[in-house]
């Protein structure tokens, strides 16, 4: 794998459990997350739209350089979820007054 997927995929599931337990820790719905809460949504937003443009349009790629049919499990499936959850938050806290 990849050092930068690697790298990506490190900061994603480390930084989805610490945005969730933020969210669980801070008064509902905040008006403003504050900086710590800021940061973990920008890295997961950020990591999980990579994740999901690389799985779903690029064609895995071996160590050699050559490309391997996908094998395909539900783990895929993570970083679409997850993304439409993280931007969907802020938007319905946009939204509500």
């Amino acid at each position: 794998m990849r050092r930068d997927v690697y790298l990506i995929m490190v900061a994603f599931w480390t930084s989805t459990p610490l945005f969730a337990v933020f969210l669980a820790l801070s008064s509902w719905p905040p008006r403003n997350l504050g900086w710590p809460g800021v940061v973990l949504w920008s890295v997961v937003v950020t990591s999980s739209m990579f994740m999901t443009v690389r799985e779903a349009f690029l064609p895995p790629v071996s160590e050699k350089g050559e490309h391997v049919e996908a094998r395909r499990t539900s783990e895929w499936l993570v970083y679409p979820i997850i993304f439409v959850l993280a931007s969907g938050l802020v938007g319905f806290q946009l939204l509500s007054f």
